[in-house]
């Protein structure tokens, strides 16, 4: 457990934070992790579902998952209590597919909060969880966590390729514009390397290997995406091209990058009146590169008159979404989508974000209004079933 005299209030700033990567972290344009993106809307205001939601978590709490095998997974819970005051978490972790979750980690949240909570693993053993500038890390599966220090700043944006080359992107008291350092580890986090500054302005950042990294702002005006081939030491403009929709007077920015196995990456674009992070108009635009961003090709959507969840990758060619209520699949990267008999049910209110595991075991985290829950297929998708999610049921009263 963490030492109680770390434990702070969390400032009202904070506590709205909080409530926005809630919602952010779960509707948006990629996962998981930035509550700077837009939030996914319908295109029109359907009626509430009348059937239940199952297993969900309270009202504006925040839960990202992580699964290595369809038994054993992670989960990882911020909430902000109504009284008194304060912010804390929790990591969970499940062995048997979500059926039951243990707490493993559990403390306060920093009242200097900026960047989502994220949490990684790489393997049965090797995990890190993040909190704005707090950092913690297991080798043994969780049974056991460490904090790490991290390099003096006031907000940062940590993020590992494996289990023990990771970066930091931080702002400092003397940042003149936020956002102007980049640190580097080798070895998990014992020590940090300071790397030239990067980009400025950039806030966001996904390495796929010691070497191969990319970088981008989610809610800036005239943003661009960066890409890495040399750690973060050097960084190269590889902007996607403007999407088929785009009007005159409207700007497009990458809202966010999601890295595909193996090889390749997905950009989601957005567009926007005016340019920043305000006025965004949906859907958003989805690019794919296989030849870190020298060229892009613009994947069509599928054809629900709603705002589609997130696509999962069973590898990165062969894709699943659920759009609708109904589970696509592409064999194609996205180019051509082919639905199936499964029909999820409530799809025209919930959005549904996919993660594959394998060709036959997938889950997908539900949006369900202001609350999330979990469902799971063992079948390569045409049964799925409402898994328990994690619920801290004292320490939220009041």
């Amino acid at each position: 457990m963490i030492d109680s005299e770390k434990r702070q209030r969390v400032s009202k700033r904070g506590r709205r934070a909080l409530i926005l990567m809630a919602i952010a972290v779960t509707v948006v344009v990629a996962s998981s992790f930035a509550y700077l993106y837009p939030s996914l809307i319908a295109k029109s205001q359907p009626a509430l579902p009348s059937s239940g939601p199952g297993p969900v978590t309270r009202a504006g709490d925040f839960v990202s998952y992580e699964f290595v095998t369809p038994l054993l997974g992670w989960a990882l819970e911020a909430w902000s209590n109504r009284s008194p005051a304060s912010g804390q978490f929790s990591v969970w972790r499940t062995v048997d597919g979500a059926k039951h979750w243990q707490t493993q980690l559990e403390g306060p949240i920093s009242p200097t909060l900026a960047g989502p909570p994220s949490i990684q693993f790489f393997d049965k053993a090797h995990g890190f969880v993040a909190f704005g500038i707090e950092l913690y890390r297991t080798v043994d599966g969780g049974l056991n966590w460490a904090g790490i220090a991290l390099p003096d700043a006031q907000h940062a944006f940590i993020t590992f390729a494996d289990s023990r080359h990771g970066w930091v992107l931080a702002d400092t008291a003397t940042s003149a514009s936020g956002w102007l350092h980049l640190y580097a580890t080798k070895d998990a986090g014992d020590s940090w390397q300071p790397l030239p500054n990067p980009p400025l302005g950039s806030t966001r950042m996904a390495f796929r290997s010691p070497l191969e990294g990319w970088m981008w702002n989610p809610g800036g005006d005239q943003s661009h995406l960066y890409v890495s081939g040399d750690a973060g030491t050097s960084w190269q403009i590889r902007d996607p091209p403007d999407p088929p929709a785009q009007s005159p007077g409207q700007t497009a920015t990458v809202v966010s990058l999601r890295l595909l196995p193996q090889s390749g990456v997905v950009a989601y674009v957005a567009l926007s009146e005016g340019g920043g992070s305000s006025g965004y108009l949906l859907p958003s635009h989805e690019f794919t590169s296989f030849d870190i961003g020298s060229s892009w090709k613009y994947v069509p959507p599928t054809p629900s008159q709603f705002i589609s969840g997130l696509e999962g990758f069973e590898d990165a060619f062969r894709w699943w979404r659920i759009d609708g209520g109904i589970v696509y699949k592409s064999s194609d990267s996205g180019q051509t989508w082919k639905p199936g008999p499964a029909r999820l049910e409530n799809g025209n209110y919930w959005i549904y974000q996919t993660h594959v595991l394998d060709s036959k075991h997938a889950w997908a985290q539900v949006q369900i209004g202001e609350t999330t829950g979990l469902t799971v297929t063992s079948d390569s998708g045409l049964h799925w079933t409402r898994a328990n999610v994690p619920q801290q049921l004292d320490s939220r009263s009041g």
